[in-house]
């Protein structure tokens, strides 16, 4: 199996039965950070800096991908999640963790007023977004979610729903 696991702290669960890691990583301070983990991996991890929303790979060369605490900084999410069904093949498994906007009233409005400040030092995170929404609002379909730390974290399992389109030769 091919995994691609896009983020910046290595969960091992996610990938631990992979042959190999493909990481997609925009900030080139985080990847020189990470490096002694990429070597001391249990399996080989090549890293590309690029983004989201462009990522420069072929149409179906995933069979799985995986985001980790990521959406939370994507300037233009829904762009990047049309990018991962673009990279992914037809059934391909989806996951997220990620943190979203808590739904308890005073929980949310503290995240809703600590957002600027948080954005400014957290490399762009966005603490209060609702990724949930969003990945419901792509062409995934969402299979599986679990509520975690009083419904801050999600873990959410979405698969490709694309269909490949056959040529026909005359």
């Amino acid at each position: 199996m091919r995994n691609w696991f896009w983020n910046r702290r290595q969960f091992s669960l996610f990938y631990r039965d992979a042959a190999h890691v493909t990481a997609v990583e925009p900030n080139p301070l985080i990847h020189a950070r990470g490096a002694e983990r990429l070597r001391k991996a249990s399996v080989p991890i090549d890293v590309v800096e690029a983004i989201a929303e462009v990522l420069p790979f072929e149409d179906n060369a995933f069979d799985t991908v995986i985001a980790t605490l990521v959406f939370c900084t994507i300037p233009d999410p829904p762009t990047a999640l049309a990018e991962i069904q673009r990279v992914s093949k037809p059934n391909a498994e989806i996951l997220f963790f990620e943190h979203v906007r808590m739904e308890q009233p005073v929980l949310g409005k503290t995240q809703d007023l600590l957002n600027p400040l948080w954005n400014k030092i957290c490399d762009g995170c966005h603490l209060n977004r609702d990724t949930m929404s969003i990945i419901q609002q792509s062409r995934l379909d969402v299979v599986e979610v679990k509520q975690l730390y009083n419904k801050l974290f999600l873990s959410i399992r979405c698969k490709n729903n694309k269909r490949t389109i056959e040529r026909s030769v005359f």
